[in-house]
């Protein structure tokens, strides 16, 4: 039958009888096929969030997690949020700070060279590989990098969670796809391969960046977890809005029997009458009447709005918010309820929260891969054991800086820390994410442009004052 222009068709006996399948297709063999908008539901988190194990949980946290990024954009925006406040524009820099410049600036320059091929494919550069760590960490809960000596020197590779085997545990020695030595330190990882066979990688040879929320977990979990079902159930609240808006928008009418004899006993008896007898849908052109019999009674369709509903969504989307680390401001982009100061104090906790996650990857990605990059220098050729040494001792990241909030007291507190004996300059400029030496650079190319400036127009006035006094005593001699 049809209600209202929609074909509703009752299920036949062996519609009932089809079994569900529950099966997903390895990973490995293809590992985007499951991408799927629409196929996480919101039984299935709680009931996997009710596990205790979280290792058991991972692989599908995981399946639930890609499903928000690419269909919920709320979410979508979070991990767009979290690339662009990380890095910003120019990624984690090398910084060297040795006494001798030389020496700095040739490392700056071998890693600089080394970013552009670090891809063992020759596919990405350096700062592909820094946004594909952060998105695997953010949304799959951790990332496997594999480190690689070559000839050409080292290489990297990601590899996907869903890469390292989940489903390989011997309830010993070897847990979710990673083996452990008696201290239960890993030793190695078993990553999944198309022709069905294991690939056994050495844990020296892998970085394993995880979030884990107790000290034994073995496989990391994503960030999205605590607010998938929140998230989803917003999604569908949204997407019923909209089907009562499309409703509500169509002049729609129910016309019912007066007498209710004429009607029927019951749902049972309306099912076993005759397709004949079913209602019917009538769509009505402009410009045309239509008479119906007296025995119906016509009724207009009221679709009733919860008048509360848009504080409710507001207080869901803050703990939302809250619990990805960001601002409201930031998680919605709605700014009506902003003011300076609980956006000062939202930035501030945000900035704290970006700062974290800046420190985490500097420790446990870039340095440890820098480490591996001056070992294949020295093996290359490149640089000397001692050069390698200095290197090592004076390393660090230049991370993305932020801009000042409220400039005037900002400022004045700075030039206090410094007058205090707080804080030296070096610091407030390296809290900026610049380097001492560059903006110490950039000052006096400043001021010796300034000075050459200044000197040509006094050139030019002392020209022109000289050649005024000339014409005047031109002038006085003509006179006399």
């Amino acid at each position: 039958m049809k209600i209202m222009g929609l074909e509703i068709k009752r299920a036949g006996v062996n519609s009932l009888k089809t079994k569900t399948k529950s099966s997903i297709a390895k990973a490995f063999s293809a590992p985007f096929d499951y991408f799927a908008p629409k196929k996480a539901y919101e039984r299935q988190i709680m009931g996997v969030l009710r596990n205790i194990n979280l290792d058991s949980s991972s692989s599908k946290l995981l399946f639930f997690a890609r499903n928000l990024a690419i269909s919920s954009p709320p979410i979508y925006g979070y991990l767009q949020l979290m690339e662009s406040e990380i890095y910003g524009d120019k990624g984690f820099t090398l910084d060297i700070d040795s006494t001798d410049e030389v020496l700095n600036h040739k490392i700056e320059s071998l890693w600089a060279q080394w970013g552009s091929v670090c891809d063992f494919e020759c596919g990405y550069d350096f700062k592909d590989f820094e946004r594909f760590i952060l998105l695997h960490y953010l949304r799959d809960g951790e990332c496997f990098i594999y480190l690689q000596d070559t000839r050409d020197g080292l290489r990297l590779r990601i590899i996907p969670p869903e890469f390292i085997d989940y489903t390989y545990d011997d309830n010993d020695k070897i847990r979710k796809g990673i083996e452990f030595d008696d201290n239960n330190r890993p030793i190695a990882y078993y990553v999944n391969q198309k022709n069905q066979k294991r690939l056994k990688l050495s844990a020296e040879n892998v970085i394993h960046l995880k979030k884990v929320f107790y000290s034994a977990q073995v496989r990391g979990i994503s960030h999205i977890t605590p607010v998938m079902l929140k998230v989803m159930q917003s999604d569908k609240y949204i997407e019923s809005v909209i089907a009562q808006a499309n409703i509500a928008s169509r002049f729609s009418l129910i016309a019912t029997p007066k007498d209710n004899e004429e009607f029927g006993g019951g749902v049972g008896d309306l099912e076993e009458e005759s397709q004949d007898s079913e209602p019917k849908t009538i769509e009505i052109e402009d410009g045309r009447i239509i008479t119906m019999n007296d025995n119906y009674k016509i009724e207009p369709l009221n679709i009733n709005h919860n008048p509360n509903v848009g504080d409710f969504m507001i207080h869901i989307d803050r703990m939302i918010a809250r619990a990805l680390g960001i601002s409201y401001a930031s998680y919605t982009g709605n700014l009506a309820e902003v003011n300076f100061s609980s956006s000062r104090s939202g930035i501030l906790q945000e900035r704290r929260g970006f700062k974290r996650i800046q420190f985490l990857l500097e420790r446990k990605i870039h340095q440890p891969i820098f480490e591996r990059f001056i070992k294949n220098a020295i093996l290359k050729g490149d640089i000397t054991p001692k050069e390698a040494e200095q290197a090592l001792k004076n390393a660090s990241f230049k991370k993305q800086g932020y801009g000042h909030i409220d400039p005037l007291k900002e400022v004045s507190t700075q030039k206090m820390q410094i007058e205090l004996g707080l804080k030296s300059i070096k610091e407030i400029i390296e809290e900026e994410g610049v380097e001492l030496g560059v903006r110490a650079k950039n000052i006096k190319d400043s001021n010796d442009m300034l000075l050459d400036e200044l000197i040509r127009l006094k050139s030019i006035s002392s020209a022109t004052s000289l050649n005024l006094s000339l014409n005047d005593n031109d002038n006085d001699k003509e006179e006399k």
